[in-house]
């Protein structure tokens, strides 16, 4: 497991790119919009770890398109 003060964006995604379940092991004070959408172009059952700050219309969308 990455520290948190190294967690950035890009290594969150690359991450979630390798095994999808990472998505829920990121701290939620790491995690951004950028972060969520990209879980949910890569699985769209990771909806089920999105914190309800992040359901919006675009995150959502990707989600629905690729469950």
């Amino acid at each position: 497991m990455i520290p948190k003060e190294f967690l950035t964006e890009n290594i969150c995604i690359e991450s979630i790119k390798k095994k999808s379940e990472s998505f829920a092991l990121i701290p939620l004070e790491k995690l951004s919009e950028k972060i969520c959408l990209e879980a949910m172009k890569i699985d769209g059952k990771l909806i089920k770890f999105l914190p309800k700050k992040y359901f919006i219309e675009n995150i959502l969308l990707e989600a629905v398109k690729n469950y």
